[in-house]
């Protein structure tokens, strides 16, 4: 169908058709309704078109009435048909012109009576009812009524215009929603926007602000701009109007500005060489200016372009009328290559010839001479274009000497090379800080170096003191850098090179003029319309200055130029270039101090501060630690620290550690600015922390002893390399030696003595001295680390052998074990174990000493004191203090100085250090020592040789042998970088068992620890099925201390080894490896196996991480099970971390979080892989088989997509079990059941890399999984959480009491009450909000103590104006630990002590009395915290998937939703408020596989709701985007158990 817009407007319109047409009366208006049926032929005015034409009539319009009205348009809904063949709008008759109809639909109504919408129909039918299926926006029914006129409009187009005929009446009211413009609504449309061409769409709704309040709206002219996006679409229809065609647009300003453009080409290399007649004659002057203002500055302008990487480049010239620089020649340039330049610069020549030759000016070379920046690119281009222009003018110079003429006229920019001393005096690296100063003021003398020899002499002291510098130096010192820049290299004329300026400041500055004169990011055409005004501006200021025009030139409008006052004073521009100002400076000459005040130190009561990290959400925990951490580093950065790093994986978070403390060792000493920087460098770092799991908001009060330890044990650090390297700076090395005397268990044959060592040492970075060890060492620090590090130290016993497996024991002997030291880190952190706060008796040592003294002088093997951690229990505040040479002593809290560290005066590392923690001076009230820092004094040659030292110790008392070869590296090398040792007992007579031997465990080939026994006293094993014999009688071990007497043991089991890894995967019929059993009295003596789960005869264990626990049996559990092959509890499949249990290899076990921390570590994107790999990898894998029990997906909803959880997979009917998430907002007349079936058809995974499929699908709207608030989030918004009936019920009665506590009694007051005599007992004080503060909750989870704290808000008067005082304090722990002893009373009443016989008033007393206990050994220890939200995690990781931006996603990653089928439920962003660190910020557009297109919509996108077919469509044809895998076998036990599983053991239980 041709549409009437296709008709271009003839160049000459006819006055009246040629063809005459009967005139009958008109009507009043062409769009009334006529009085009679016949038709009427009129001419109007297409101002009295107003869209609504009825009635019966004709009409004859012109074209230009024609395209007045926009082609007759009409707001009726109709259906346009025509094209008759044979037909033609050049038609001299108008009825054999190209004829169109329109037909009236009618109208879409209500069946509410009062519902007063009017839709307008669909003209597709089967748009048309799905339209009717749906429910009017008031709910009710819609109803298509026709139009009962039936009423048509023809539209005849010939040669004079077009002939309009309407037939019939529309009997029916018109559409409330109206679609198209007016030609003169989108007229004064236009008019506004060209009012206000930098207003967006949100602006131009509301009204742009003017000077005298907001100007008209947009809004205001038609309904159909209500809609922003409407408004958005129509300013993008007026720029593709406005465009053009670009070759006639160009012409056309070619025309409208002749002379400006001097050449333009639009090849490879385009250009467009623009020049005023001014701007020519300004480059030549007759003469030479005194000051260095003289030849030309040449620079290029970045930001002009609305594509950067288009330039501007500009040559500018002083005006001595305008006394500034004025633009003389301009470019636009789509590169920065020789080609560009050189063209620039041959028409710099030829106009500067061109106006010297008009002026009777010789021209020189000198004429020529610029000052540019160091570009290779710009140099090349400008001696290019000076020998063609030589050449051309036919001068007889050769080629090489015009080259080196052409090098003569170029001068560099020294504020260059200042800036690039000053960034390269910033890296700590090559310049220490303390000698940044130095360095520069001695770069910076190579510019006033006169001879060669000097210069070589200044360079060669930089590299021999700086060597790390070369490069750079090298680069300044190439021949065709150095000769711009130093005078022992110039080739310059000496008077030509004074005259010319030291920088291209100037041109710079006219950048800035520009920009702020036209603004940036410019179209092409548009941008040269600026550029002609701005040439156009300094033109009209001369002829001003010249007298052509009359300006007031000593009127003023505010503070002058201060540059020109200057001048004027004083002759110069600048007071320093003053001959008298020069000598009174101090030269650079190397002058030592010679003056009072540079040798004496006069006393000052100034305060010192040193730079630190600023307060912010919490972050004082990681403010103290980094801020000790860094005190340590420094003094051995360079040397040690550093290289400890190279190689790490930069997605480490140990990696980002690093670089932090990189960082600001960059930063300069100035205190308060370094603040600042230090708090964005911390923020950064802190994110990272979250992302890798070590804490779950950046606004988390974390550990301040355990986040180090999470980050030195992150995944990818990997025990070998460099890693491994890195954290030996912050972790001790210990390995563990067992001994057990081998008594035999019943029925078990006699056990020889028998040893374990750990084969891998296991690492440590923080030690806790309890009030124990205090009392063992008498508080001494040195007695404990000495005893620590002891080789020879005796024995201690254990509880039990570890020959134990399930509760059966193998072997019954006497056991002990030893911890072996073996390596010591270099910055050592010391906890005091913070329950024992007034138990601790530690004297806080200034140094310690771990061997002897010869040590300590010989290799530094000593610790020094370096700084004190002190916490605030109530404030939950941590401050510290330090000393960075073992004499000043800075106290640093974040909160307070601007984060920076004051000095305290007068203070000594032992008055306030090093002392009882009790005794230390100035420590604030409240606040006690947690954390004491250490540091090496020797640093890495300290450590290494502690380590060969407690090694070689080892092997002469222990026979235990070191051995630090790895398959990759030597074992020096392995040996240097601080590895894990492979540890070998190496006794004689002693055999180590081989992994069958080792019945006891459960995975013996895979364990970290190695068992020997001693061959030479026992009996040979039997078949490799019973256990090593021995004699009865067994002396004690080599080297080993006579047994003392046992002592009592603790409650936790060998605490330092390693968990052990798991063994080979056991099948559903299989019965657990047991001990070898003697064949005698078999009967008696063999343990009672538990039955399978199969069996009904006994319960199995169901202990799920979301929180079911107990007989599965009982549970009557539906969903598939899995069992854990460590401690044998079963947990649903589902409820896996990102669907692991249902993807485990053939051969692998299955271990659940309890028993693996490793599964705890957050979910992360594959970084290994490459882009091309990852991509091919994701799209190999088809649709079905990524789709895993556990794992989140898409699933659909009407046209809409929601994620949901899979649960179990239904092969019968090929469909999945899946769990919506409860976050989703479905339509409320679509709800769906949280359990459902889905067929596999309306199921998608992530679609990572897909980029096609997720194009067409749209999201249903639902609440994305950070904006659900958890903890203490519930806890603070207790506004939002109704409280039960029950709650009244139990709180009422203590109202009086909670009222009395928020008044902040007197504690004496309130001994009658657990919370009060809680508060005596601890000596708590008021806190800085006002309250006591108590953070115990018990077991109560944050949904409950939210509740308490509404009750509290809405029933007593008080709380509601007290809220910090009572919430989280003493009035809100009474209130909880009431609800306590409400939910707990029949257990309590169970309690042996509880007063059955007593008064009522006893027994409510010791009721209450036990809640609060429970209330404090219970905290933490709620079902929101132990167990975990599992449809909340699964989302949490889809939700990374779905919308993460970076290399890895590539194109699909970068907002590609829906942009093939429509806006999303509700116009919903589901890009809103995304974590940041979801975009990697490593994908941009001048990417190889960018495509400037990929953010386009494609042309089916669509708000209606017909997207069904053509989603299908995309999302089933999985085949063109990736290739059919291989089909495999089955076996048979995969295939009985619906989805194909992977392992046998994941069952599915009922």
């Amino acid at each position: 169908m041709r549409l009437q817009e296709d008709r271009p407007l003839p160049t000459k319109l006819p006055a009246a058709p040629k063809t005459p047409v009967t005139q009958n009366k008109a009507p009043t208006t062409a769009c009334a309704k006529s009085d009679t049926k016949q038709a009427d032929t009129n001419t109007i005015s297409p101002g009295l078109w107003d869209g609504w034409p009825d009635g019966s009539f004709t009409c004859l319009f012109s074209w230009e009435e024609a395209y007045q009205t926009d082609f007759l348009m009409e707001h009726w809904a109709n259906k346009n048909r025509g094209g008759d063949k044979g037909r033609s709008d050049d038609a001299e008759d108008w009825r054999d012109g190209f004829r169109t109809w329109r037909t009236c639909l009618g109208i879409i109504v209500c069946n509410e009576p009062t519902c007063q919408i009017i839709t307008r129909p669909a003209t597709r039918k089967t748009t048309l009812v799905r339209q009717l299926h749906a429910s009017c926006d008031c709910g009710g029914k819609l109803d298509h009524q026709e139009c009962p006129g039936k009423v048509t409009s023809t539209l005849y187009r010939f040669r004079d215009g077009v002939f309009y005929e309407h037939n019939g009446d529309h009997d029916h009211a018109r559409p409330t929603h109206i679609l198209h413009l007016t030609k003169s609504q989108r007229t004064q449309f236009e008019s506004i926007v060209a009012a206000n061409p930098r207003a967006r769409a949100a602006e131009l709704y509301t009204g742009v602000a003017g000077p005298t309040g907001p100007r008209p709206s947009v809004a205001e002219i038609s309904s159909v701009l209500y809609n922003v996006d409407r408004i958005k679409a129509e300013l993008r229809h007026m720029k593709e109007n406005s465009a053009g065609e670009f070759a006639d647009d160009f012409v056309k300003f070619q025309n409208e500005h002749p002379g400006f453009v001097l050449h333009s080409q639009f090849e490879d290399i385009a250009v467009v060489i623009m020049q005023t007649r001014y701007m020519a004659a300004s480059l030549i002057k007759d003469y030479s200016d005194e000051e260095a203002i003289n030849g030309i500055v040449s620079d290029a302008a970045h930001g002009y372009w609305m594509d950067h990487k288009k330039l501007l480049i500009f040559s500018s010239t002083f005006s001595p009328e305008l006394e500034c620089w004025v633009p003389g020649l301009m470019t636009y340039a789509n590169g920065a290559t020789e080609g560009h330049y050189q063209l620039h610069f041959i028409y710099l020549f030829r106009t500067m010839a061109q106006e010297a030759d008009l002026r009777g000016i010789e021209i020189k070379d000198e004429l020529f001479a610029n000052v540019v920046d160091f570009s290779d690119a710009e140099k090349a281009g400008f001696v290019s274009a000076f020998v063609d222009f030589w050449t051309e003018r036919g001068d007889s110079r050769t080629e090489e000497e015009l080259h080196c003429a052409a090098a003569a006229l170029l001068k560099g920019c020294q504020q260059h090379f200042r800036s690039q001393v000053t960034r390269v005096s910033k890296i700590s690296a090559a310049v220490a800080p303390e000698l940044r100063d130095h360095f520069k003021d001695r770069a910076m003398s190579l510019l006033d170096a006169g001879t060669l020899d000097e210069f070589r002499r200044i360079a060669q002291a930089l590299l021999d003191d700086f060597p790390l510098i070369e490069k750079w130096l090298q680069w300044w010192m190439r021949d065709q850098h150095a000769k711009m820049l130093f005078q022992p290299f110039r080739t310059m004329d000496p008077v030509l090179w004074t005259g010319l300026p030291s920088t291209t400041n100037a041109q710079e500055a006219m950048h800035w003029k520009l920009y702020r004169a036209a603004g940036k990011n410019h179209r092409l055409l548009d941008g040269l319309v600026f550029l002609f005004a701005f040439a156009l501006g300094y033109e009209k200021l001369a002829a001003a200055r010249l007298g052509q025009y009359i300006i007031f030139s000593e009127t003023h409008y505010g503070a002058g130029q201060r540059w020109k006052k200057t001048k004027f004073n004083l002759g110069t521009t600048k007071p320093s270039r003053m001959v008298a100002a020069r000598k009174k400076q101090k030269k650079s000459d190397g002058r030592p101090p010679d003056t009072s005040h540079e040798l004496v130190k006069r006393p000052s009561d100034a305060v010192h501060y040193r730079p630190g990290y600023r307060w912010k959400n919490n972050s004082c925990w990681l403010d103290c630690s980094l801020e000790l951490m860094f005190l340590a580093v420094v003094p051995d950065f360079r040397t040690d620290f550093k290289p400890r790093f190279h190689g790490m994986h930069h997605a480490s978070p140990l990696w980002h550690l690093y670089k932090l403390f990189d960082l600001r060792m960059s930063l300069s000493e100035n205190a308060e600015a370094s603040s600042d920087l230090l708090a964005i460098q911390r923020d950064e770092f802190r994110a990272t922390l979250k992302d890798v799991g070590t804490i779950k908001s950046v606004s988390d009060i974390g550990q301040i002893d355990g986040w180090l330890g999470s980050i030195l044990v992150w995944r990818e650090n990997k025990p070998e390399g460099a890693n491994t390297f890195a954290r030996s700076y912050f972790e001790r090395q210990t390995i563990k030696l067992r001994y057990c005397n081998g008594q035999p268990a019943p029925n078990v044959e006699v056990i020889a003595p028998h040893w374990q060592v750990t084969g891998d040492s296991t690492r440590s970075c923080f030690y806790e001295l309890s009030s124990t060890l205090s009392k063992k060492f008498d508080g001494n620090m040195d007695r404990w680390l000495q005893d620590f590090v002891q080789v020879n130290a005796p024995m201690k016993p254990e509880q039990r052998c570890w020959r134990d497996k399930d509760g059966i024991k193998s072997c019954r002997g006497s056991a002990e074990s030893k911890s072996i030291c073996v390596q010591l880190p270099v910055f050592f952190m010391i906890t005091f174990n913070a329950d024992e706060e007034f138990e601790n008796l530690w004297q806080i040592s200034k140094r310690l000493m771990p061997l002897k003294q010869t040590a300590a002088d010989s290799h530094g093997v000593i610790y020094d004191l370096s700084g004190i951690v002190f916490n605030n229990r109530e404030a939950a505040h941590f401050i510290a203090r330090y000393t960075p040479d073992q004499k000043k002593v800075f106290a640093y809290n974040d909160m307070e100085d601007g984060g920076r560290a004051k000095l305290i005066k007068g203070a000594t590392v032992s008055s306030h250090m090093a002392n009882s923690p009790t005794k230390l001076q100035g420590v604030p009230e409240g606040y006690s020592a947690y954390i004491l820092t250490y540091r090496l004094r020797g640093g890495a040659a300290a450590q290494t040789y502690f380590r060969d030292h407690q090694i070689k110790k080892a092997e002469e008392i222990h026979h235990i042998q070191f051995t630090y070869a790895h398959s990759d590296i030597s074992e020096a090398a392995a040996r240097q970088s601080m590895g894990n040792p492979k540890v070998r007992l190496t006794h004689p007579g002693l055999r180590e068992l081989l992994p069958e031997e080792r019945k006891w465990m459960s995975n013996p080939s895979k364990t970290k620890t190695v068992d020997y026994y001693d061959e030479s006293r026992t009996a040979q094993l039997d078949d490799k099925e019973s256990s090593p014999c021995s004699p009865k009688a067994e002396p004690p071990p080599p080297s080993q201390p006579k047994p003392r007497r046992r002592q009592k043991q603790s409650l936790f089991l060998d605490s330092d080894l390693e968990p052990v890894e798991i063994s080979p995967p056991v099948t559903s019929l299989e019965t657990p490896s047991l001990p070898a059993i003697s064949t005698e009295d078999q009967t008696e003596h063999t343990p009672e196996i538990p039955p399978l789960p199969s069996s009904q005869e006994s319960e199995y264990a169901v202990a799920c991480r979301c929180g079911i626990t107990g007989n599965g049996y009982d549970l009557q559990l539906e969903e598939g099970m899995i069992k854990c092959e460590e401690c044998d509890n079963w947990s649903h499949i589902a409820c896996q971390r990102n669907g692991r249990a249902s993807n485990l290899r053939p051969r692998e076990k299955f271990v659940c979080d309890h028993c693996d921390i490793n599964e705890l570590v957050p979910w992360r994107t594959p970084a290994s892989q490459s882009r091309r790999s990852c991509r091919e990898n994701a799209l190999k894998v088809p649709l079905a088989k990524r789709l895993l029990i556990g794992k989140g997906a898409l699933a659909r909803h009407g046209k809409f997509w929601y994620p949901v959880r899979l649960v179990q997979f239904h092969r019968e009917t090929d469909a999945w079990q899946v769990r919506w998430w409860r976050g989703c907002r479905f339509p409320a007349d679509r709800p769906v059941d949280p359990q459902s079936l889905v067929p596999t058809t309306d199921l998608v995974d992530e679609l990572w890399q897909d980029r096609v499929r997720r194009r067409a699908i749209r999201f249903g709207q639902w609440t994305h999984a950070h904006d659900v608030p958890v903890g203490e989030d519930i806890i603070h918004a207790f506004h939002n959480v109704p409280y039960p009936p029950e709650m009244e019920t139990i709180l009422a009665p203590h109202k009086s009491a909670i009222q009395h506590l928020i008044s902040l009694p007197r504690l004496e007051n309130i001994q009658h009450l657990p919370v009060g005599r809680h508060l005596q007992q601890q000596g708590r004080k008021v806190s800085l909000t006002g309250g006591y503060p108590i953070k115990y909750c018990g077991d109560l989870t944050a949904v409950q103590q939210a509740q308490v704290a509404h009750w509290i808000f809405d029933n007593i008067k008080e709380a509601q104006e007290t809220v910090a005082q009572w919430l989280g304090c003493a009035p809100f722990a009474h209130a909880l630990s009431i609800v306590l002893a409400c939910n707990k009373r029949s257990t309590l009443e169970a309690d042996p002590g509880y007063p059955g016989d007593g008064t009522t008033d006893a027994q409510e007393e010791f009721i209450l009395d036990a809640a609060w206990t429970t209330l404090l050994e219970q905290t933490g220890r709620s079902t929101d915290v132990i167990h975990t939200d599992v449809d909340l995690e699964c989302l949490s990781v889809f939700e990374q998937r779905l919308f993460e931006k970076s290399a890895q996603s590539g194109s699909a990653g970068n907002y590609q939703w829906g942009l093939d089928a429509g806006n999303h439920q509700d116009g919903w962003d589901p890009y809103a408020g995304l974590p940041s660190y979801w975009n990697h910020n490593d994908r941009n557009e001048g990417d190889a596989d960018y495509d400037e297109n990929e953010l386009e919509r494609g042309p089916d996108f669509s708000d209606s709701e017909n997207v069904a077919a053509s989603t299908n469509e995309v999302l089933n044809s999985s085949s063109q985007h990736a290739p059919r895998p291989r089909k495999r076998e089955q076996s048979k036990s995969h295939a009985s158990s619906g989805k194909p599983k992977k392992r046998r053991k994941v069952t599915q239980k009922s």
